[in-house]
């Protein structure tokens, strides 16, 4: 039952995203003015809730997190420090979906398959769920999404997960332009994602878990929680994990030495939204170098989260 666990669900567990994003970066985006943090400064700024595989909480806004040195789920990767959240949400009726999407399912058999669309209206029409609308999130960018099968461009790109022919679970993904008064925009990925009732045969628990996984030492890695209520009474949980020492691939280690990646997590209608400000330095400890101020994806992260109605 794990094996079978582990082969149906270890793509959504990936950092790929980060990878791609770091390797997709602009020249615009990749020198922009120098930013000095001390690495002594940012262990010491750490606030730092070394809790590997600790709950530490969020049971009433049905999400909890842990903080992790190795991912639980799949037991031949290589240390992945990050964190999982356990979300309260109900596995979802596949019926929910179009039947395009089904329909998609059936003719992917087993195994992941991914899909692009041009405009974010026609993936979530294809999807065939409700999304909720947010006036700050009005500017969507094309994407490109590299896999072992192909790639894949649009707006938005959709990832659904098989056995069968069945449709276990789902992720619709974009990335947003949101311009700020005072410096540049900042680029925002918004991730809603749905695991089916197809799933009830998998461990449950893992089945409604969520996770991001950084390829670093847990000495590397610094990582805060918050939890935040909005004015109208959506419950978030909000994430920020700083990377000191960023391993990753080869080709890409010209481009960022450092991570900081702040996510703010939330749950409504058993579709879980993650949204998410990557930030690359380009070298390391006194010359790191930022797009932003940690503070500044912070507070935009929550007013995306307080426009939601």
């Amino acid at each position: 039952m794990r094996k079978q666990y582990q082969e149906t669900f270890a793509q959504v567990r990936a950092s790929g995203r980060l990878r791609m994003e770091v390797m997709n970066m602009t020249e615009q985006e990749r020198s922009g003015g120098r930013r000095r943090f001390p690495k002594a400064a940012l262990i010491a700024a750490a606030l730092a809730l070394a809790l590997a595989g600790t709950a530490i909480g969020a049971e009433l806004l049905g999400l909890t997190v842990n903080f992790v040195t190795g991912s639980s789920w799949c037991e031949n990767e290589s240390p992945s420090t990050g964190y999982e959240i356990l979300a309260d949400r109900a596995l979802m009726p596949a019926g929910r979906l179009s039947t395009e999407a089904l329909e998609l399912a059936a003719s992917t058999g087993d195994g992941v398959c991914y899909r692009g669309f041009p405009t974010l209206e026609e993936g979530k029409s294809f999807w065939g769920l409700e999304l909720p609308e947010n006036p700050m999130l009005n500017i969507p960018q094309m994407m490109t999404v590299l896999t072992g099968s192909g790639t894949y461009t649009g707006e938005c790109v959709l990832r659904m997960s098989c056995q069968g022919g069945a449709l276990m679970w789902s992720d619709l993904e974009t990335r947003y332009s949101v311009p700020r008064h005072s410096q540049r925009p900042v680029t925002v990925w918004l991730t809603a994602s749905i695991v089916t009732e197809n799933a009830a045969n998998l461990d449950y628990e893992n089945a409604r878990n969520v996770g991001r996984y950084f390829n670093a030492e847990p000495d590397d890695v610094v990582q805060s929680y918050e939890e935040y209520v909005t004015p109208s009474g959506l419950e978030a949980v909000i994430i920020t994990s700083h990377v000191i020492a960023w391993s990753i691939e080869p080709e890409a280690a010209q481009v960022a030495r450092e991570l900081r990646s702040t996510s703010a997590v939330f749950v409504r209608d058993d579709i879980l939204y993650e949204l998410t400000v990557n930030d690359f330095a380009f070298d390391v400890g006194e010359d790191a170098c930022f797009r932003y101020k940690e503070e500044d994806a912070l507070e935009i992260l929550k007013e995306i989260l307080d426009a939601y109605e």
